[in-house]
C-alpha cells in the first residue's frame, strides 16, 4: 500500500518536471505561471492529483506549487552535498 502511494507521487512528479521544463519554471516565476501549468498537465496526471487533493483537502494549485517546491528543496540538498 505505501509502495503504491509513492509510486502514484512519483508519476505525478516526473510529468510536472515535464510541463515545469516546457515552461521554463523557475522559483521567482512560479506564482505566476501556475495557471499555465494547470492548462498543460495531461488528463490522466490532473486526476491523480484531483485525488491527492482530496486526500490532503487543499487546493491543485498548492498542490502542484508544493511538488515543485519540494523537487527544488531536494535538488539544493544534493548540490549542497555532492556540489
Amino acid at each position: 500500500m505505501y509502495i503504491n502511494k509513492i509510486s502514484e507521487l512519483i508519476i505525478i512528479a516526473n510529468h510536472l518536471v515535464k510541463v515545469l521544463q516546457m515552461q521554463s519554471i523557475t522559483p521567482t516565476n512560479l506564482y505566476r505561471k501556475t495557471a499555465d501549468i494547470h492548462t498543460r498537465i495531461d488528463p490522466d496526471i490532473r486526476q491523480r492529483l484531483d485525488n491527492q487533493r482530496i486526500k490532503h483537502r487543499t487546493t491543485t494549485s498548492n498542490l502542484v506549487r508544493e511538488f515543485i517546491h519540494r523537487g527544488l528543496d531536494e535538488l539544493e540538498q544534493k548540490h549542497r552535498m555532492f556540489g
